[in-house]
């Protein structure tokens, strides 16, 4: 018996690492590579690589069920949001996980996030950073929710 229960907590704790471990999901951003002046806006690019077999969900992924993708950038004296984050047309299908029709994006999905540089900004490089808090499934199982930074 006691065997088992060894057993049992050795599948448990490999299952709990293994999945930790996982990440299917790639993230990169990039601005426009002109020089942008104060009161300009542009538009910063997130592009996410999903890997085969995953999905995530859509910004506009209504609630009760799994997370929806949420972008956000953090506002500062130099830098604030103008207007909506952007992205493609979602999928939506039936999710086994949740039991709900849901809005997915699987492969490679870019999105595009308005920023309006402040008409005081001083002339120097200045650090822009963005919140992409997403959550990754399979047909079977999910991961949870996720937030990463990128600059």
């Amino acid at each position: 018996m006691a065997r088992k229960i060894l057993a049992l907590v050795f599948v448990c704790l490999f299952f709990s690492v293994t999945t930790g471990a996982q990440d299917p999901i790639k993230a990169s951003l990039v601005a426009p590579a002109a020089a942008i002046k104060a009161g300009e806006t542009f538009t910063l690019e997130l592009t996410v690589q999903i890997s085969a077999g995953w999905h995530i969900y859509s910004l506009s992924q209504p609630p009760g069920g799994p997370s929806r993708t949420r972008i956000s950038l953090d506002v500062d004296k130099v830098f604030k949001s103008a207007g909506s984050t952007t992205g493609p047309k979602p999928q939506t299908h039936f999710d086994p996980n949740f039991e709900i029709s849901a809005e997915t994006h699987q492969g490679t999905v870019q999105f595009g996030i308005p920023v309006k540089i402040s008409a005081e900004a001083a002339s120097e490089r200045r650090r822009l950073t963005v919140a992409f808090l997403y959550q990754a499934c399979t047909e079977i199982s999910c991961l949870p929710p996720r937030t990463i930074k990128l600059e």
